[in-house]
């Protein structure tokens, strides 16, 4: 590896590897989660059974602390505790070395940044001084503090890291901006024509480690710039267009075109041997400039099919044919800490996805905002999170529904065609979220975000609205001081509100949430700051309930549902005129789990059917639910009449407690049946039992909104009572078995905290005793 080889060394080492190198092969298999967390899981135990007794890792290569260095960050990343004995050892090893080596001094900045110890604050400044003062007239950086060594571009990276941590660790560092602007026009002038980088001013051998290495240091360096550029203009800057880079945009064009995951691309030098270093420094780059795809590659995906295949059973990895013949020691230790550092901090929940929703930059007016509320929401949840951009036009629904939140902004309204439209609507039906925001004030953005919205409901009459002063996002994790705020209006789909749209510009706010421009506002605006941030936050936790996925978790595909003609006992979900399809996942989940821990063979109709379809009399049980008022048609009465009299059974629940729906639902009820009422099933009825094969529910947990003094609905409250059920009797069964408070949405899995409805234990126990209930009863 460059990064922690000497150069006499490299040449050795060269000349045994060409004689045999590893087989590895582009990934196509799929991967599964499983696997890749027990990859992981052997990386760690490897690392930490290879650890010495005075904390150290083995070094030969004399950069004492280097290699001890990048072992601890690949630990701490991969979720190793900071109390474990590994990492206190460790910690107390890298403590006793003093300044001397760029990579050394470099990567101890970043252990130390990391594990935030106050103890370890004079270190960091220390090391940060050397840095600055270490850095060549020509902007980079070289092995030591010599003047007169020629700098390479490996130095220089593991410099601007150190660097960039640092200054989010404490902005009292006070580093130079010169440090930066050098340091950004060292990497441009020497960048190849063709966006690639080699390893020095003297040899531009182009390789994709030190082209990952360059669009990293750029977007650092990059970043500094925009950060000057804000500071100048003083109080707020909302309004700027961004001003993108040519010669980052030509880097990540080169590594998408060379892309790889079997070798360091690039020609025949000595740098294409550098595989592990070469998937680093790829992730960082990919990770940093939110991209989840290079060119149509899932670079995270099949990186770690091929990491998962290198692996050796003691928990390192291959290197290559001939590494038995090799005589340099702790290569696979450096080699095993940088395979893990890519699978560790590659696998980070994607907390939300930038749109690109137009051919210019208006998509992303501030280009390090969504980066900075990030950075906000990883410090308050604990927790390392990233960001990514997304295409539409390029990106299919499976890929969508991975990402919790989709964000949307811009100056002029968003240009979408049809099927980015129907894209959208897909995600929002099956569970994903829109945030939206107007950039410097825009009536155009805000005309065409209620254009979108009419055009993936075209027959609803859903619509955006004020969010009510009793919505969770108001006080879901702090509470908002609407003084320095604008109106957020919410989009109800099914459980939720499933978009919200601010005509307030967040992303500006967001922006000055770096360390380094926060603190230079006035109390003010760093008032405003902070309430954009935790409206954020707000709208993040209410959206995710903070249960964030790693991307490993997504490779494993879902299994297919039952299919209807194979299965003994069938359900239909009842479409009603101009409402949304709320929680298409509502009855499959029911299915998966009567079909787990019942042992029942449910099968579920793969699209909805109407009431006016003679083949819902196929089905022995129909189910209905719904957020907003509804009315049917006479011939959808006299089926569904029919329907019932002939023994089926319609289940029904009121999304999220409302009471639209349910007066709807008892209106039509009535008019089937006008000699009758659904009346309230008793608490004692066989229904609640375990007679059906079900569970005893005469006590569930209901949460409900109670009128306070002055008549406002306070908060939801969650009591212990008994089941709140309806049912229509005809003859010895109830034919229709009603909800007027929430089930649908547990069924979802969604999170639906602000529903007035049952919790999602009893909620999916009282689904699952109506459904058993219905399909065993004699008909009339």
């Amino acid at each position: 590896m460059i990064g922690l080889l000497s150069q006499r060394w490299t040449r050795r080492v060269l000349v045994l590897l060409l004689l045999g190198s590893m087989p590895l092969a582009e990934g196509n298999a799929e991967i599964s989660a499983l696997e890749a967390r027990r990859a992981i899981a052997l990386g760690i135990r490897y690392l930490k059974d290879a650890q010495l007794s005075n904390g150290s890792w083995p070094n030969g290569f004399g950069f004492d602390g280097g290699v001890t260095a990048i072992c601890t960050l690949s630990l701490l990343n991969a979720g190793v505790s900071q109390q474990d004995p590994a990492i206190k050892r460790a910690m107390g090893y890298l403590r006793k070395f003093p300044p001397r080596r760029t990579y050394v001094v470099a990567l101890q900045t970043m252990v130390f940044c990391y594990v935030k110890d106050e103890e370890d604050t004079e270190r960091i400044k220390q090391n940060v001084d050397w840095l600055v003062q270490t850095q060549l007239k020509d902007g980079t950086w070289s092995y030591m503090d010599n003047q007169a060594e020629r700098g390479d571009h490996s130095n220089s990276q593991f410099a601007l890291l150190a660097l960039h941590e640092a200054e989010r660790y404490s902005p009292e560092f006070n580093i130079p901006d010169e440090v930066f602007v050098r340091a950004q026009e060292a990497w441009q002038a020497v960048q190849n024509s063709d966006g690639s980088w080699g390893y020095h001013r003297q040899d531009r051998t182009a390789s994709g480690s030190m082209t990952a290495a360059g669009i990293s240091s750029l977007l650092i360096s990059d970043t500094e710039r925009q950060i000057r550029s804000l500071l100048t203009k003083g109080g707020l800057s909302c309004c700027e267009p961004s001003r993108p880079n040519p010669s980052l945009e030509r880097g990540l064009q080169w590594l998408e075109k060379r892309f790889s995951v079997s070798k360091n691309p690039g020609s025949n030098s000595p740098l294409y041997l550098w595989y592990y270093y070469y998937l680093y420094g790829l992730e960082r780059a990919a990770r940093l400039t939110g991209k989840r795809f290079l060119d149509d590659h899932d670079w995270y995906r099949e990186g770690t099919e091929a990491l998962v295949n290198l692996q050796r059973k003691p928990g390192d990895w291959k290197i290559s044919s001939t590494e038995s013949r090799l005589s340099w020691t702790g290569s696979r230790e450096v080699c095993a800490a940088l395979a893990l550092l890519f699978l560790a901090k590659g696998r980070r929940p994607v907390l939300m996805a930038k749109l690109q929703h137009s051919q210019g930059d208006d998509w992303n007016r501030h280009p390090t905002a969504v980066a900075e509320i990030t950075y906000t929401i990883e410090s308050a949840w604990k927790r390392q999170l990233t960001w990514q951009t997304i295409e539409l036009r390029s990106t299919a629904l499976p890929v969508v529904k991975d990402i919790p939140i989709l964000f949307l902004s811009g100056r002029d309204a968003p240009q979408l065609t049809n099927d980015e439209v129907e894209l959208l609507r897909k995600y929002l039906e099956q569970g994903g979220f829109l945030f939206a925001e107007r950039n410097c004030e825009s009536t155009l953005f805000e005309a065409g975000i209620h254009r979108l919205v009419r055009r993936m409901f075209p027959n609803s009459s859903v619509e955006l609205e004020p969010l009510p002063p009793e919505h969770p996002v108001w006080r879901q994790e702090k509470l908002i001081n609407a003084r320095y705020f604008g109106t957020l209006h919410g989009l109800n789909v099914g459980c939720r509100t499933a978009m919200i749209y601010s005509d307030w510009d967040l992303t500006c706010r967001w922006q000055y949430g770096h360390p380094r421009l926060f603190k230079r506002l006035n109390p003010v605006l760093q008032q405003e700051v902070e309430n954009a941030q935790a409206i954020g936050q707000n709208i993040f936790s209410y959206v995710t309930d903070r249960e964030l996925k790693y991307k490993y978790e997504f490779f494993q595909e879902e299994q297919p549902p039952l299919e209807v003609d194979r299965a003994v006992f069938r359900i239909a979900m009842i479409e009603q005129r101009g409402s949304l399809n709320s929680t298409p996942a509502a009855i499959p989940n029911l299915q998966r789990m009567l079909n787990r821990f019942k042992g029942m063979e449910v099968g579920f109709a793969p699209r909805q059917f109407s009431l006016a379809n003679e083949g819902i009399f196929d089905f022995p049980v129909l189910y209905m639910h719904g957020r907003e008022s509804f009315s049917l048609t006479s011939r959808d009465r006299q089926q569904l009449k029919l329907y019932l009299e002939r023994g089926g059974v319609l289940v029904a629940d009121s999304i999220c407690g409302s009471q639209e729906f349910a007066e709807a639902f008892r209106s039509e009820i009535n008019q089937l049946f006008p000699e009758k009422v659904l009346e309230p099933i008793p608490v004692g009825h066989e229904l609640f039992t375990r007679k059906f094969g079900g569970y005893e529910l005469q006590h569930v947990k209901l949460r409900t909104r109670r009128p306070t003094a002055n008549g406002s609905l306070a908060t939801l409250e969650e009591e212990r009572t008994s089941p709140k059920m309806e049912g229509l009797p005809l003859g010895n069964r109830y034919a229709v078995i009603f909800s007027p408070f929430d089930i649908s949405c547990a069924l979802q899995d969604t999170n639906a905290n602000d529903c007035e409805g049952y919790d999602r234990d009893d909620a999916l126990r009282l689904g699952m005793n109506a459904i058993l209930y219905a399909l065993q009863q004699p008909g009339p």
